[in-house]
C-alpha cells in the first residue's frame, strides 16, 4: 500500500488527509489546529509519502501580509517534524512540495482553473455512491467515499491526487 499524508497548510488551521492509493480510499482526514498538525506529522508510523501544498508566485503583483509568512513559517515545521519523526529517522523519504500551479494544471488541465474546478476535479475521481446532490459525499443517511469532507480537507486531498498522478508512477 502506499499511503500520502498530505496537507493543505494555513496560518492556524491545516487540512490533512491519508490517501490510500492502491484502494483509492481516504482513511483518515480533518482540519487540525497547525500544533495538533505538527504532532500527527511527527508521530506517524507507517510507510507513508508526505506531500504539502507550497506557497507560490500567483501573478498578480499584490504584495502578501503576514499570514502568509505565518504559513509558511508552519510548512517548515511541518517539513522538520517529517524529518524528525521516528519512523523515518535517517530514511532518504523526501516530502513532496506541490505548487498550486502543479494542481491546477494536473487536476483540471489549466493553470486558470479556480478552487471550484479543482474541487469538482476531486469530486470526479470518486465514484458517485452516495445520495443527495453531490453523490461522492453523500448524505448522512447514505454517504459516499468523500462524506465528512469540506474546505481545507478538498484542498489536501487535491495535493494527494496530484501526487499520485506526477510521481505515483515513478514510486511503484
Amino acid at each position: 500500500m502506499t499511503a500520502i499524508l498530505a496537507v493543505d497548510p494555513g496560518t492556524y488551521e491545516t487540512g490533512l488527509v491519508i490517501y490510500d492509493t492502491d484502494a483509492h480510499h481516504v482513511p483518515s482526514f480533518g482540519i487540525y489546529d497547525n500544533y495538533i498538525t505538527e504532532k500527527m506529522i511527527k508521530d506517524i508510523s507507517s510507510p507513508t509519502i508526505f506531500a504539502y501544498e507550497m506557497i507560490g508566485h500567483y501573478g498578480t503583483g499584490m504584495s502578501v501580509g503576514k499570514e502568509v509568512f505565518h504559513t509558511c513559517i508552519w510548512i517548515g515545521k511541518f517539513e522538520s517534524a517529517w524529518k524528525n519523526s521516528e519512523y523515518f529517522a535517517g530514511r532518504e523519504d523526501k516530502p513532496y512540495m506541490i505548487l498550486n500551479r502543479e494542481i491546477r494544471l494536473t487536476l483540471c488541465g489549466t493553470a486558470k482553473a479556480k478552487e471550484k474546478n479543482i474541487r469538482q476535479a476531486v469530486l470526479d475521481r470518486f465514484p458517485a455512491t452516495g445520495g443527495g446532490a453531490c453523490p461522492q459525499k453523500g448524505t448522512k443517511k447514505n454517504p459516499g467515499p468523500l462524506y465528512g469532507m469540506k474546505s481545507h480537507v478538498f484542498s489536501a486531498l487535491a495535493v494527494a491526487l496530484t501526487w499520485k498522478e506526477m510521481y505515483g508512477k515513478k514510486e511503484n
